[in-house]
């Protein structure tokens, strides 16, 4: 089964945090430690507390996935059925290893674009009887967290390039 993920409104903007506490210039490297992350419109939002105590925000695109196994007329329905509900999301073949058997899986990975829709998605798959679903009951932070190798209060060296109004990580 899915997980809810509530997500918290983002009391800074893109670049608003930057400007009030962060005066680096841009390629200068910062060391600070992951206290905080949450799923937004377009991708992840991570806080950093730097060695010299100031927060810095960035942000990275992140489509979050789970995947999808069942008769191929169950995967075309999802796939209008996330369509038909304004969840933009790339549906691609793939095979897997099972956790338990360690057999081969046909599947389909379901990469929502959108991160704060992830919930959702997994809740209309979900309702698809004829589905087996895998990896939609972690959160898009747990996701996140372990695709690209982060750690909670990890260390990190931090490279900020501008982009837009804001600045944003090469996670």
């Amino acid at each position: 089964g899915g997980s809810v993920n509530r997500a918290v409104p983002d009391p800074y903007p893109a670049g608003r945090i930057w400007q009030a506490v962060t005066p680096t210039q841009m390629g200068v490297p910062v060391r600070g430690w992951l206290f905080d992350l949450y799923p937004a419109q377009e991708g992840m939002v991570l806080w950093f507390l730097g060695e010299d105590g100031r927060p810095h925000r960035l942000s990275t695109e992140y489509r979050p996935a789970f995947y999808a196994a069942g008769p191929r007329a169950a995967l075309d329905r999802l796939d209008r059925l996330l369509r038909e509900r304004g969840i933009p999301a790339d549906l691609t073949p793939t095979v897997r290893q099972e956790l338990f058997s360690g057999a081969e899986l046909p599947v389909v990975r379901v990469a929502v674009h959108r991160p704060l829709q992830f919930p959702l998605a997994v809740r209309q798959a979900a309702a698809l009887r004829d589905l087996t679903l895998y990896t939609c009951d972690l959160s898009v932070a747990q996701l996140f967290l372990y695709e690209r190798g982060f750690f909670p209060l990890g260390e990190y060296v931090l490279f900020q390039f501008p982009k837009g109004q804001g600045y944003t990580s090469e996670l």
